[in-house]
Formats: structure tokens, C-alpha cells, sequence
């Protein structure tokens, strides 16, 4: 018999365990849920960015766009990069803090927004077409935090 007790005051402890388990899982759900989710804190939005740009060979074109931090939390360290889809397509970043092709923002506070500014130069000896280049807005971390793809339009 007393074996029997044992037994019944085992199960027991379990089973309040499990509901005690249960409610803290529960809790934390309920918790997370209650939170915005990261990339709501972190929304950046590109803004005045064509989807096109149309050059002749062996010339060039200013593209100039803002950066805005539309989320519910500052970020640090921002940088913009251009990249070309192409060997005869070249970015170089102008003005502000710049190196090759990439603009550093630095601080962007919520609500915050700054304008950059790319130069894009084709080879004289470019076939006429369009070409891809990707705009990425990047975190300190290299995390992308939004990337647009343009194009520019070559023509004889």
C-alpha cells in the first residue's frame, strides 16, 4: 500500500509540472506577441529613386535619392551601397561621407532622413541596353536592411 502512495504523489508533482510549465510558456508567448516585430523597428525606406536612368556611352548620370528611417527605432551606423550588374556599368559615390561606391550615413534617427547621391558612368564600347544596379541600405552589422534594383537605359 504504501507503494501505491508513492506512486500517486509522483504523478501528482507531474502534473502540476506540466501546467506550471504550461503557464510560463503561456506567458512568454504572450509576451513576444505583445512586441513589434523586429523588422517593424527597423523599416527604411528608399524614396525619389527612379526605376530607370537613361545615359549614352562613355557618359554619365547623377542619381540623387533619400534614405528615411520609417521605423519605431534609431539606427546606427548606415551605410548605402551601389552595385553594378555589370562589367561596363561604374558607381562611385559622391558628396558626404563617401568611398567608392558606398555612402556612410551614420546615425539615423527615427524619422530621419538624408540624401546620397551616386554617379553612374558606362563604357564608350557598351552595347545599348539596360543594365542593373542594385541600391542596398545596410545596418553595422552589413545586415541589408532594404535593397530596390534600377536600371539604366543605354542608347546609341
Amino acid at each position: 500500500m504504501r507503494g501505491n502512495r508513492l506512486g500517486e504523489d509522483n504523478v501528482k508533482t507531474v502534473v502540476i509540472a506540466i501546467i506550471v510549465l504550461a503557464i510560463v510558456l503561456l506567458a512568454i508567448s504572450l509576451f513576444l506577441a505583445s512586441r513589434p516585430a523586429k523588422e517593424e523597428e527597423r523599416k527604411v525606406e528608399i524614396i525619389g529613386l527612379m526605376n530607370e536612368y537613361r545615359i549614352h556611352p562613355d557618359t554619365n548620370v547623377t542619381i540623387e535619392f533619400s534614405v528615411r528611417n520609417s521605423g519605431s527605432e534609431d539606427i546606427k551606423n548606415v551605410s548605402v551601397v551601389a552595385k553594378s550588374l555589370n562589367e561596363n556599368v561604374f558607381i562611385r559615390a559622391v558628396g558626404g561621407r563617401s568611398v567608392n561606391n558606398t555612402h556612410y550615413i551614420g546615425y539615423l534617427e527615427v524619422g530621419g532622413e538624408r540624401v546620397v547621391s551616386f554617379e553612374i558612368t558606362v563604357a564608350k564600347d557598351i552595347y545599348p541596353g539596360k543594365y542593373g544596379v542594385l541600391i542596398e541600405v545596410r545596418d553595422a552589422l552589413h545586415n541589408i536592411l532594404v535593397s530596390k534594383k534600377i536600371y539604366v537605359v543605354v542608347s546609341d
